[in-house]
């Protein structure tokens, strides 16, 4: 009886060896899986406003919509010009027929600059989130993070932890990748 004894012994100390090493797998494995299954949030609009290329292409988009607005009043002021003339009652025909022909070129003009512009921001955007997207992505296989949710306040997320928030970090990760560090 003994060596039964013996042999249930050393089968019960096994198996509190084998449980133990389970769960000590089972809880760093966990650990482990924490960190590469982490689901972190940014603030979309905190990133995008914040990251460098975008206030670059912002401030390029300002000179290209100032110069258009700038040839857009010379035109106004031209055809403002044109319309005193015409309400003095002095005009010709032919100098009112120039002005109303003026003043439809005016308007096709100011719309092809609206669509222009709106256009290039466009551009400028899908050229922003595409850079963005992909250091984003970058950021995300460092950090072995398994989402990186986009948080807009429009609801997507309505709320999440503060501790969840990644802006900050990634938005200088953005920058520096940008700027070649």
């Amino acid at each position: 009886m003994s060596d039964e004894k013996t042999r249930k012994f050393k089968l019960s100390i096994l198996n509190t060896v084998l449980l133990i090493a389970i769960l000590s797998y089972l809880v760093i494995g966990n650990l482990d899986a924490g960190k590469s299954q982490g689901q972190v949030y940014v603030v979309t609009g905190e990133l995008y406003a914040g990251f460098t290329y975008q206030q670059e292409l912002d401030a390029e988009f300002e000179v290209i919509k100032q110069e258009k607005e700038a040839d857009l009043m010379r035109f106004k002021n031209e055809l403002s010009q044109m319309e005193q003339h015409v309400r003095t009652g002095k005009a010709t025909d032919e100098m009112i027929q120039n002005y109303q022909y003026r003043f439809a070129e005016f308007q096709q003009y100011e719309q092809k600059i609206n669509e222009d512009l709106s256009i290039t921001s466009q551009h400028y955007n899908e050229k922003i989130w595409e850079k963005l997207n992909a250091f984003v992505k970058e950021y995300g296989e460092k950090q072995e993070y398994e989402v990186i949710f986009g948080a807009s306040g429009s609801g997507n997320i309505m709320y999440a932890e503060e501790k969840m928030d990644v802006t900050e970090e990634v938005l200088a990760f953005c920058n520096k990748k940008y700027s070649g560090r």
